[in-house]
């Protein structure tokens, strides 16, 4: 054997120290790791269920991934660490002869003095040296025959790690023994990384029940967008064949971090849960606490909910109205735009209009409900349900083509085609099953408009509008007889004034008469309405009345004579409308029976004209009275201040001023029947003229010797006796000298008693005329009643004669 080499036992030794080392470190290794793997199955295990079961919920998946991960690296690094650094490290024969010198103290460093000389460079060794080095590597060679390898090593650490293995992997093989559903469902979780929920007992399912109507909305991906403002109602309901929980907690917390809560649902039958926030205005984030149901995620995202920002409906009136307006260019009709304002308008009857409508964000439907019909419709489609009479039950359905175009292109404002029918165009469907276009609505129709968006938020409260009719009514007739009675001659002319008017235009007018029962005859006025709103029943712009004339009716005396005024409208819808005015009914009498008619109405007035003297008389007397009682009243000013000086002072004032209310209360009474008195002779002046009965003496007595007489008393005399008194009451009030202001009433009223005393003497010139006229007439009826009598008597005698 070469002396710088070892001898073959000793290289054994050392190479069987080696795999030992080597066994032991994978053994400890990878009993470590197992220990590690059994640790993170319990961590993560434990981990995820106390996640279940403290939150209701499933650990969420991206956690379960980074511990698997965190894992996987843990045991890699570990066992790299443990075993493969380990394993793969250089063992040098001088480091395990350390280790066997350490451990057996008997080898007494030869073995390393053995390895330490064996391993120099071949060199010139002296023959003792050389000597010695073969002896040293005897002894070593028999020392190591002798040597327990096993007790190099500490046997506890490898001990500790296979009994924490081995307890570990026996715990989790008796766990997926026995409870092999959990393992595998930790398995599929964890391992695989499955979205695969743990067993409940409860499990939950929670919608929205949202208005109107309480629709079923379920999340979507745990959101729900509700409408700002509304309560928002949720129902938590029981799956099928899971446990009822005793109770549902609602937990929230709003996105903006202003409020956190939690509230209880209320219990409606086995199975159901129900709760109510009500008016929410802020987005929230909540989840359920209900038994061990999972504790799911929910966002509710508060949003504005659809609205109708204005309403415009563009019109197309009635022909008969005259309202529409032409192109200035082309000449064609064109609709007329009418804002709406509030909740009511109102249109003629028969007006076709677009309902136009701007939202506050893009549709995706509109539902218009009437009295008689449901109208839905989106971009694709529209279809319209009748209701029947009760206004509820569903009639027949009917899809409405063409009505792509009703909705913009972004959603955000729509148009409908109406017709405010008339009462004899309500039909809404026509003959062969075809929704009549543009869609019919009844008169006073009230429209409730209901908004889908694209958050999926239908308007709780509909909007409405109510869409009134205007009825195109009769022509309004006003009319009134002037200058004439209810008696007339045959040669009369009957003036009438007055005006017809009509919303939209009066189309004809036209007097109608009858004599006796005759059947009424029509006769035109001199000018046509054309159309005109107010139309004067006037003659021209002189005369402001139409004229009937009677004479062309040779009338004779005691026929009777009905008058009154016609009128129709344009109305080619639901008209045309006719109206009549007044009816006046007339008699026709002789010239005499009429004059003597007139002459007792001016005795009427002659009579009213002297009580009115004898009052204006009675008030001059009392004002003269009152004349002494301001002299009175003047002397006691001028005496010394005393108490019966004051007390006589006070009762003189009062009576002087009860003096000046009364008169001048009778001078305004009496201007007042005086100004009547004189409107009444103009009456009988003109009603004189109307049945031609009239005499240049008559009309000069009328006009020069009362009308003006009276018109100046009216218009001067009285104002200047009613401002006087004014001021006599005034310098009482005002404790001035009211002697002054009293004789100028008293003079001013001195003048009017004797200007009426003259219009009192013409009116009287006349007595003894009109009284004869009245006597003759009354003999004349004596007469003929005596004649009748006698003509009875003798029918009488002969008949008694003859029996």
């Amino acid at each position: 054997m070469p002396e710088n080499q070892l001898p073959p036992e000793l290289t054994d030794l050392l190479a069987r120290l080696r795999s030992r080392i080597q066994r032991y470190v994978l053994l400890e290794g990878t009993a470590s790791v197992l220990v590690v793997l059994g640790i993170l199955f319990w961590l993560s295990l434990g981990l995820d269920w106390s996640y279940f079961a403290l939150q209701r919920a499933e650990l969420p998946r991206w956690i379960r991934f980074v511990i698997e991960v965190a894992g996987i690296c843990t045991c890699l690094a570990l066992f790299a660490g443990w075993v493969g650094l380990r394993w793969l490290r250089q063992f040098r024969q001088r480091a395990l002869a350390l280790v066997l010198e350490r451990r057996f103290p008997e080898l007494n460093d030869r073995l390393i003095t053995a390895i330490e000389l064996t391993g120099e460079q071949q060199v010139q060794r002296p023959v003792l040296t050389q000597a010695m080095l073969a002896r040293t590597i005897d002894e070593v060679r028999e020392a190591s025959s002798h040597l327990d390898l096993g007790t190099v090593f500490d046997k506890r650490p490898l001990m500790r790690a296979g009994i924490s293995a081995s307890c570990l992997f026996v715990s989790v093989l008796a766990f997926a023994i026995c409870f092999s559903d959990v393992f595998g469902l930790w398995f599929r979780r964890n391992v695989l990384l499955a979205n695969e929920s743990w067993k409940r007992e409860t499990a939950i399912q929670l919608v929205v029940l949202a208005e109107p109507g309480e629709r079923v909305i379920e999340f979507k991906d745990g959101v729900y967008k509700h409408p700002r403002g509304s309560d928002l109602t949720l129902q938590a309901s029981v799956l099928p064949g899971m446990k009822v929980p005793e109770q549902v907690q609602l937990r929230y917390l709003m996105s903006d971090g202003s409020a956190r809560g939690r509230a209880y649902f209320s219990r409606l039958g086995d199975r159901q849960f129900k709760h109510t926030l009500t008016g929410l205005l802020n987005s929230l984030d909540c989840n359920l606490l209900a038994g061990d149901a999972e504790r799911t995620p929910y966002h509710i995202e508060v949003v504005e909910p659809p609205r109708i920002d204005r309403i415009v409906l563009n019109s197309l009136f009635p022909k008969y109205t005259g309202w529409n307006e032409a192109d200035e260019k082309t000449g064609a009709v064109i609709r007329t735009p009418k804002p709406v304002q509030g909740t009511q308008v109102s249109l003629p009857s028969g007006t076709d209009f677009l309902l136009q409508a701007e939202t506050n964000k893009p549709l995706v439907g509109v539902r218009i409900q009437t009295a008689g019909y449901d109208l839905e419709f989106s971009r694709d489609v529209a279809r319209l349900t009748l209701f029947q009479q009760d206004g509820q039950t569903r009639g027949g359905s009917f899809t409405i083509s063409g009505a792509s175009q009703w909705t913009a292109k972004d959603g955000r404002s729509f148009s409908v085609p109406f017709l405010l029918a008339s009462a004899k165009d309500q039909a809404v469907i026509s003959d062969d099953g075809q929704a009549r276009m543009p869609l019919r609505l009844p008169a006073d129709a009230q429209l409730k408009i209901f908004l889908s968006d694209t958050d999926d938020v239908l308007t709780a409260e509909p909007a409405r509008l109510a869409i009134n009719s205007i009825i195109d009514e009769p022509p309004t007739i006003e009319t009134q007889l002037r200058g004439i009675g209810s008696s007339i001659t045959r040669k009369a002319i009957i003036p009438v004034t007055g005006v017809i008017s009509d919303d939209y235009g009066v189309a004809t007018a036209r007097f109608d008469y009858r004599l006796d029962s005759a059947d009424a005859q029509p006769r035109s006025f001199p000018t046509e309405p054309k159309g005109s709103k107010k139309f004067a029943l006037e003659q021209s712009e002189t005369q402001k009345w139409l004229r009937f004339d009677v004479l062309p009716l040779e009338l004779k005396v005691g026929q009777k004579l009905s008058l009154s005024v016609i009128a129709e409208d344009a109305d080619d819808l639901s008209g045309p409308h006719f109206a009549q005015g007044e009816k006046y009914n007339f008699q026709i009498v002789s010239d005499e029976e009429l004059l003597s008619q007139l002459y007792a109405r001016e005795l009427n007035l002659r009579q009213r004209f002297e009580q009115i003297l004898i009052e204006i008389q009675r008030s001059q007397t009392e004002l003269t009275l009152a004349r002494k009682t301001v002299v009175d009243l003047l002397d006691l000013g001028r005496k010394p201040k005393s108490v019966d000086r004051d007390q006589q002072l006070e009762v003189a004032g009062q009576n002087a001023a009860t003096a000046a209310e009364r008169g001048l209360y009778g001078i305004r009474k009496n201007h007042n029947e005086t100004q009547a008195i004189g409107q009444s002779l103009g009456d009988i002046r003109e009603e004189m003229i109307n049945n031609a009965v009239d005499t240049p003496q008559t009309l000069e007595r009328m006009d020069v010797k009362l009308l003006r007489p009276l018109k100046g008393i009216n218009d001067i005399d009285f104002p200047d006796v009613d401002q006087r008194l004014g001021l006599f009451r005034l310098a009482l009030q005002e404790q001035t000298d009211p002697l002054n202001r009293l004789d100028e009433s008293l003079q001013a009223l001195d003048r009017l008693k004797r200007k009426l005393e003259l219009v009192l003497v013409e009116m009287r010139k006349l007595e003894t005329y009109k009284e004869l006229l009245e006597i003759l007439k009354g003999i004349k009826a004596q007469q003929e009643e005596l004649k009748k009598r006698t003509e009875t008597e003798n029918k009488r005698s002969i008949i008694n004669k003859l029996k």
